[in-house]
């Protein structure tokens, strides 16, 4: 596992607000992370795409990623992530659109990988990675090699 990153802090200008440069950021650590275990990496040309970072496998086939972040606990206890796009009409990201929801949990330095197979029509998911006996995605946490699963790669 790699040194903690640093996010940026609350009060440095931003282009964007403080969530977009996070989301900035973890786009760009989530490349780092996919790079330390042989993958190739790219951006879309437009921000307007549905997945943030394009990854090519071993396998020879492209996967679509979108990648979030969050510091956040909530009052219950966990960390939420939203799989919805769109500014007015919340719409859900589907397997037509991306391949993995790749969350990352700021505070621990822990990621996601979560496949499209696996979403069932869900908005939200939620994470506990400082109660591993209690979290219910911790099935997904730091499994890199399920980006290379040729069940995936067809």
């Amino acid at each position: 596992m790699t040194k903690n990153f640093a996010f940026p802090s609350t009060n440095q200008p931003t282009y964007g607000g403080i969530e977009s440069r996070q989301g900035d950021f973890a786009e760009l650590l989530f490349m780092q992370h996919a790079t330390l275990h042989g993958y190739e990496e790219m951006f879309p040309f437009s921000k307007n795409s549905a997945f943030d970072v394009v990854l090519y496998t071993a396998q020879r086939s492209f996967l679509r990623v979108q990648v979030r972040s969050t510091g956040f606990l909530n009052t219950h206890d966990r960390y939420g992530m939203s799989i919805m796009y769109g500014v007015d009409k919340k719409k859900r990201f589907t397997p037509e659109l991306v391949d993995f929801f790749a969350a990352y949990i700021v505070p621990h330095n822990v990621w996601y990988l979560i496949p499209a197979s696996e979403w069932k029509g869900r908005c939200k998911f939620f994470f506990r990675p400082h109660r591993p006996d209690n979290d219910p995605c911790a099935r997904f946490r730091e499994v890199w090699h399920l980006l290379s699963s040729p069940a995936l790669a067809a």
